[in-house]
């Protein structure tokens, strides 16, 4: 190569890269404002730059909002298009998931809660679907935990030939002094159902550290082909230990016969 195109040739790649960069920067700031939209869509009075971030007043957001796109093989809420030969289905809509994990500070009192909604968007355009609030968490203990975070799981739960579940883990831990503190996560599947609701239909706890330090086993679901009531069974591993979940009508439940 000559030396007079060395220098030419770094300035292209140079440029490449600027291009690049500047790309991912910008893809990441339509993704962030488009995660504040949905947020002030069931919260307008949010404001990230506190800390913590303020949903309400009375509300403060715990961890960072989990907001991800979700494309389900199977669900009520993406209806197959009717296809035509020569003619290209129209492309639908995109679907998103968001969690937001809260600390409800009403009337001098702290409660947690996890609210979960879905959103179609076109161009852009965010229009709610539908929305839930978790209350009634299972927390690493019973008595003081508090909750650390939640996040989005959206490993492909088929639970039956035309849904797919979605997964939404929760962090909590519970501080017993200076280094003294328990942490665990709990694994919760959430069905769209077709009149817009959000069932929770399974929940098990997949990792718990002790005050030791210690760590058991991580679990994990895996959907199994075999079915109970027209639903796949699931089973949760951990370590040597496997535990079958059967359909029990509207939820999943240990199988009792294993």
């Amino acid at each position: 190569m000559p030396l007079t195109t060395a220098p030419l040739l770094l300035m292209a790649t140079l440029a490449t890269a600027t291009v690049c960069l500047t790309a991912t920067h910008a893809r990441a700031r339509e993704a962030s404002d488009l995660a504040n939209r949905a947020i002030r869509a069931l919260h307008p009075h949010f404001d990230p730059a506190g800390d913590p971030a303020r949903l309400e007043p009375d509300m403060a957001l715990v961890g960072a909002p989990a907001f991800k796109a979700w494309a389900p093989a199977v669900s009520p809420l993406r209806p197959v298009p009717i296809r035509q030969k020569g003619v290209k289905p129209p492309k639908g809509p995109t679907l998103y998931l968001l969690a937001l994990a809260e600390r409800d500070e009403t009337d001098s009192t702290v409660d947690f809660q996890v609210e979960v909604a879905v959103f179609s968007a076109i161009d852009g355009q965010l229009t709610l679907i539908s929305r839930d609030t978790l209350d009634d968490l299972d927390l690493v203990t019973d008595q003081g935990a508090h909750l650390d975070g939640a996040t989005l799981d959206l490993a492909p739960y088929r639970i039956s030939d035309g849904e797919t579940a979605f997964g939404l883990r929760i962090q909590s831990g519970f501080d017993a002094g200076v280094n003294a503190r328990l942490s665990g996560e709990t694994l919760y599947l959430l069905r769209p159902t077709p009149d817009n609701t959000l069932v929770p239909v399974f929940d098990a706890p997949v990792a718990y550290q002790g005050f030791d330090g210690k760590a058991a086993p991580q679990g994990e679901v895996e959907m199994e082909p075999g079915k109970t009531k027209g639903f796949h069974d699931l089973t949760l591993k951990a370590g040597n230990r496997s535990t079958r979940y059967v359909w029990t009508g509207d939820a999943y439940e240990i199988d009792v016969g294993q």
